[in-house]
Order: structure tokens, then C-alpha cells, then sequence
């Protein structure tokens, strides 16, 4: 049964800055919001998930086809010493079928332990709410820490100094949500609603936190007079807004970043397309999509706008931020053809500095393709692009390095065996070290010397691997397991 939302509205005088963005002073509070993100009751069944140690791990529920696959992985993973770390625990994850069960996922490490999000198709029984279960799961007792209502098939979280900030983008169909819960316990500290109603574009909703606050960014629904996106500022620690932006000139809200003292929001760029090239629906760049424009952490008043490397029609997306310098990928589809031609693609990389100036910028042609094995990815200090060439019959991937900070390349690598390539969708980064799949491996590397070297192989045809990294620990799933390593010292 779809849950209604009562929002209280405070009005408050509003308040003007700069042509491209008001602050507002409604207050919106959802005072329906717990119950959407409650702990899961005891008597919910839920999937078995019970971290073991390594010699006690039970492999019996996976069928003997795939049993082999799963005791390979794991005897690697055993290995002293071994590239991860030291394994503490395991944990299977098998369907009925006994194969690696796809709807229980992954999705971060939380002091130490996985954190994992399980789909609303593998619950059994009458639920509360029509949503899955985001879980911490716990070696010390062998099960779960705690386990909460989560209605989304992503998790979208980020970390404040208070604690773990979950964000459902249309949780029963209602406005987006955040609510903030404590990792190792999941008590709930807070819980709001962003605007009232779903977002009615295709851009999800985004989150982001740093410089002491708590940024969200959604577009309009399409039953508000106003249909300009908004930006709001939380207080990390009640929830409680601080200030509220409204973005002229754009039809959806994309990507947010902190940034020194700002907050950068682009219209293109959420969390599905955010690495990959905005296109229509024919293979065309988009074009026209808005600037980056900068916010001030303080109050929300607009600071600056950047346009594109020259003006003319870019689709900008923030790709990342390090210290002092913001990258942004910049895109355009040149020449009339009503289809996809990457000949006629225009794409730059440009390093803004905090007065959203460029710093730096790399012309890198049409080098950089639609499909999801190309992309942009900034870990670190160091930015990394996945080119290919677009010659037929077999593309040729291209991975550099470049400083963040200047743009200039620090290493280079071109893969001509495909089961070789990098898979830049699921990334994550321990030390010095960049953790990336290519077909059947995991491997890590040297972020400065670009040396790689394989840490764990599954020989499956179908192979996936997920990565989470904490200061603790780094959780592997691969091969219907979820490997948690005690982290090497760096």
C-alpha cells in the first residue's frame, strides 16, 4: 500500500542572489519519513547471510557445476600471504538454483564490515513497506548488525562526521528522502523529505557531503508551478535545512560536488550517466546542457558559472573533485548526421580552480565512445580516462593516468586481448592502489607507476567482481562470495 506524505511548510521570507539561483526559506519535513526507512521487524524473514570463518565456510549450496569456481576463489583468498590482506570472514550468497545470487549485492564497508543490499524479490513473506533491505552485516556475532527498509535498486549513501546518510530517491513513489543512521548500530539520528512529490525527469536525484553540510539536488515535479531544480543544505547532524537554491536555466538537476568553500551542480551527470557520455536516444552527444555553475557552502549564493572551453554548446559534467582542482569533462556532437558518428564527437577535459577558472585542459578528440567501457573516473589525485579508437573490427582500450592537479600524464596502458581490459564501472581505490576488474580478474594498480598485477581470479564465464574499501577492511564479492579482508598496512 503506497504510504502518503504530510509535509509542514514554514514560509519564510525568500531571499535573492545572483540571476541563476534564489534562496528560498521553506521548510520541508517529512513526517512520515521513518517508517519508510524503519528497522526491519524479526519476524521479516530475510536471506541467510552469516559471515564464517575461513575454515568453516560451507560451500554445500552451490550446485557442482559453480562449486568449483567458488573453492578456486576461496583457496586464493586463503593464501598467505595474500594481496588483500588477511581473510577474516566469508559469507555465501547462492539462489535456489545454487549460482551466485545477482539480487544480493555488495554495496560498501562500514567499520569494518560489508554492508549489503538485498533486492525486494528475494523477501519472503508480507512486508512493511514496498521496498528491499540495506544490511550491516557482522563477523564478531556471525550475522546481521542491523537491517533497514532501503527502496532503491542502487545504494546512493554518503558519510558525514555524524554518521552514514542513506538517500532513497523515490521511496513508494514519494519525494526523495535522506535519513542518517549510525554505522555500526543503525540507530536512526534523522530522516527528512527533499520538495514534495517524485522527481518527474529522467535524472535521479544526488547527494553529496563535505565542507561541514549536506548538499541534495533533485529536479521538479511536474505538478509544482515553479520547475526549476532545487539545491538544498542540511545540517548533517538533525537534518534540519539550512538553505534552500532554486537553478535557473535548468530543466533537471544532475550532478552535486563539493568543493572548497562551494558546491558545484551540473545538469547532466547523476548517478546512472554521470562516468558515461550524455547522449539522446539515437547515439548523439548532448548538447546545450548547462554550465557547471558554483554555489557558496555558507548561504547558496551563486559564485560562478563555466560554460564549456569555449562557449558554444557544451554538455558539462563534473567528473570529480581533488584539493584544489575540479575536473570536468565537456562534450559535443559536431556536424548534422541524425546518427551516432563518433567522428563527429568533440570531448575535453579541463581542470577548473576554485574561482572557476580553467587551469588546465586535454583535447581528447573522439577518443572516448557511448558504451559503458569508456569513461572518465577521478580516484585519488590521479584522473583516469578509458579510451578506445573506434576502428573496427576490435577497439583497442587506452587507459591514462593524469595528475589531477595539472592534466599531465603520468602513464599509459593499451589493451589488445580484450579479457585484458578495464572495467571502469566498478572502482575503488586502497592506499595507492586502484582496484578494477578486466573479464576474469581483479586486479590492482600502482596509481603512480601504473605496475598492475592480478589479486584474485574467477574463471567463470560470467564473471563479476564488486569492491568496497573502508580504513578497516576490503570486502571482495565475487563467485557467490563476499570476501572481507583486515586491511594490509599501506
Amino acid at each position: 500500500m503506497k504510504r502518503k506524505k504530510i509535509i509542514a511548510l514554514a514560509v519564510l521570507p525568500a531571499l535573492a542572489f545572483g540571476s541563476w539561483g534564489v534562496v528560498e526559506g521553506v521548510q520541508w519535513w517529512g513526517e512520515r519519513c521513518q517508517p519508510l526507512v524503519a528497522r526491519v521487524p524479526a519476524e521479516q524473514p530475510l536471506p541467510s547471510l552469516r559471515p564464517a570463518a575461513p575454515a568453516e565456510v560451507d560451500l554445500s549450496a552451490f550446485s557442482d557445476s559453480l562449486r568449483v569456481f567458488a573453492e578456486e576463489v576461496l583457496a586464493q583468498a586463503r593464501r598467505m600471504p595474500s594481496s588483500l590482506g588477511t581473510l577474516r570472514s566469508v559469507v555465501t550468497t547462492v539462489d535456489k538454483y545454487g549460482a551466485p545470487n545477482g539480487l544480493i549485492r555488495l554495496v560498501g564497508a562500514e567499520q569494518g564490515e560489508p554492508l549489503v543490499l538485498i533486492d525486494q524479490d528475494q523477501l519472503a513473506g508480507k512486508q512493511e513497506v514496498s521496498a528491499g533491505v540495506v544490511t550491516r552485516l557482522d563477523s564478531a556475532i556471525g550475522g546481521t548488525a542491523w537491517a533497514r527498509w532501503y527502496d532503491d535498486h542502487l545504494l546512493d549513501a554518503a558519510h558525514t562526521s555524524k554518521g552514514l546518510v542513506l538517500h532513497q530517491h523515490e521511496p513508494d513513489g514519494l519525494a526523495p528522502q535522506i535519513a542518517s543512521v549510525e554505522p555500526g548500530s543503525g540507530e536512526l539520528q534523522w530522516c527528512t523529505s527533499i520538495g514534495e512529490g517524485y522527481v518527474s525527469g529522467s535524472n535521479e536525484p544526488s547527494i553529496a557531503a563535505g565542507g561541514g553540510g549536506l548538499f541534495a539536488l533533485r529536479g521538479a515535479n511536474d505538478k509544482w508551478s515553479d520547475q526549476r531544480p532545487i539545491l538544498v543544505s542540511l545540517d548533517p547532524g538533525n537534518g534540519k535545512r539550512r538553505w534552500k537554491a532554486r537553478i535557473d536555466g535548468f530543466e533537471e538537476g544532475g550532478s552535486v560536488d563539493v568543493f572548497g568553500d562551494s558546491v558545484l551542480v551540473t545538469q547532466w551527470g547523476d548517478r546512472a550517466d554521470r562516468f558515461s557520455v550524455p547522449s539522446n536516444g539515437d547515439g548523439r552527444l548532448r548538447t546545450n546542457e548547462g554550465p557547471v555553475r558554483a554555489f557558496a557552502i555558507r548561504d547558496g549564493s551563486a559564485k560562478w558559472e563555466y560554460p564549456g572551453p569555449d562557449g558554444t554548446g557544451w554538455a558539462t559534467a563534473v567528473i570529480g573533485v581533488h584539493d584544489s582542482t575540479a575536473v570536468v569533462l565537456a562534450r559535443q556532437t559536431r556536424g548534422s548526421s541524425p546518427t551516432y558518428d563518433r567522428r563527429n564527437n568533440q570531448n575535453w577535459l579541463v581542470g577548473l580552480g576554485p574561482d572557476g577558472k580553467e587551469r588546465w585542459r586535454q583535447d581528447l578528440g573522439n577518443r572516448i565512445g557511448i558504451s559503458r567501457e569508456d569513461g572518465v573516473r577521478v580516484v585519488g589525485d590521479v584522473l583516469l580516462t578509458f579510451e578506445t579508437t573506434g576502428i573496427a573490427p576490435r577497439d583497442q582500450q587506452t587507459v591514462v593516468a593524469r595528475d589531477v592537479s595539472t592534466g599531465k600524464t603520468r602513464w599509459t596502458k593499451t589493451f589488445t586481448d580484450y579479457t585484458k581490459e578495464l572495467d571502469p564501472r566498478e572502482v575503488a581505490v586502497a592506499g595507492n592502489t586502484l582496484l578494477i576488474a578486466t573479464l576474469h580478474d581483479l586486479v590492482g594498480i600502482d596509481l603512480t607507476t601504473g605496475t598492475m598485477r592480478s589479486l584474485l581470479t574467477d574463471n567463470q564465464l560470467d564473471a563479476e567482481f564488486n569492491v568496497a574499501v573502508d580504513d578497516r577492511s576490503l570486502v571482495v564479492n565475487a563467485a557467490g562470495l563476499i570476501l572481507t579482508f583486515d586491511r594490509k598496512p599501506n
